[in-house]
């Protein structure tokens, strides 16, 4: 499941096609939330999306005050809702338009772990992540405004962070009624809309509702660790010993389409925006990347 706006539609395109060219939408259907693109836009995936929603706040059950209730926030509000609003499936898996898949790996290692604890998702706890003074101050400060100094300590100091952008939860967990729980009663506290993260890490961190963490190579956020580039392989790793591939790449942050340096496996430097198609065209200059090649060092875990 994926969504956005008009704006929003570059990335849900790239991100749609990244998945197609993984072969995940023979394996799954796909849900989109429409916030309000146009009837061209829209008519791209008529070929590759189930369904197409375009839900109200009304029809989400949470009371979210008018002055909240804009567009490209709609997604905030449903991805606590998605059996509602995309009903007959067993495991849901979210997917922000502005994540790209690398590789299909990170689809069963999702889906197997939503089945055996009812919820999975990602901790900011990759090699070489480091939250800047800012993200450190939004992450910890609404997670005080939004529970109270203890709790705000508790989960925004003492565990790591988690990003929801991708995250796969079983239909029949308890986690989706807690989860609308925590996300209205910081609604209701701070007046924000935006703290569902913290709504949904509170869930797991201060409730101990069940998860199983996958390793952040399904869900990899430059802006807190940038990757490298493997030029002989055509694909993105992580920047450290293991150096596994990553299968999702997620675009987390603003500049999501900034050219950025970028260092590469061999000691070097490319200048690249790391958006799908740029990455693309990167791979155009290298050999394929095979999965059922023989691995190298770190292509597995």
């Amino acid at each position: 499941m994926t969504g956005g706006t008009e704006e929003f539609f570059p990335f849900i395109r790239e991100c749609v096609d990244s998945l197609v060219d993984n072969g995940l939408l023979q394996r799954a259907d796909l849900g989109i939330i429409d916030h309000g693109m146009t009837e061209a836009q829209l008519r791209t995936f008529a070929s590759q999306a189930t369904t197409i929603v375009r839900p109200t706040y009304a029809e989400l059950g949470m009371d979210v005050p008018q002055k909240l209730q804009r567009a490209p926030s709609i997604n905030l509000v449903a991805r606590s809702n998605l059996p509602a609003l995309f009903p007959g499936y067993e495991i849901y898996l979210w997917f922000d338009a502005d994540a790209w898949a690398q590789t299909a790996e990170f689809f069963d290692v999702y889906v197997d772990a939503a089945a055996r604890t009812g919820f999975a998702v990602a901790k900011d706890d990759g090699c070489g992540y480091r939250m800047s003074s800012v993200e450190r101050r939004w992450w910890i400060g609404n997670y005080i405004h939004g529970f109270g100094l203890i709790d705000g300590v508790r989960g925004g100091i003492l565990n790591t962070a988690i990003n929801i952008g991708v995250v796969a939860i079983h239909r029949d967990a308890p986690h989706w009624a807690r989860y609308r729980q925590r996300h209205q009663a910081t609604i209701d506290r701070t007046g924000k809309i935006n703290l569902d993260q913290h709504a949904c890490h509170a869930t797991l961190v201060l409730d101990h509702y069940p998860v199983e963490y996958v390793p952040a190579i399904h869900n990899w956020q430059p802006i807190l660790s940038m990757p490298h580039w493997d030029k002989n392989r055509g694909v993105f790793r992580e920047p450290c010993a293991s150096s596994r591939v990553l299968s999702i790449v997620h675009l987390a942050g603003r500049n999501k389409r900034e050219v950025q340096r970028v260092p590469t496996t061999d000691g070097q430097f490319i200048e690249t925006a790391i958006t799908y198609p740029a990455i693309k065209q990167l791979r155009s200059s290298a050999p394929a990347y095979d999965a059922a090649l023989p691995p190298r060092s770190g292509d597995r875990g």
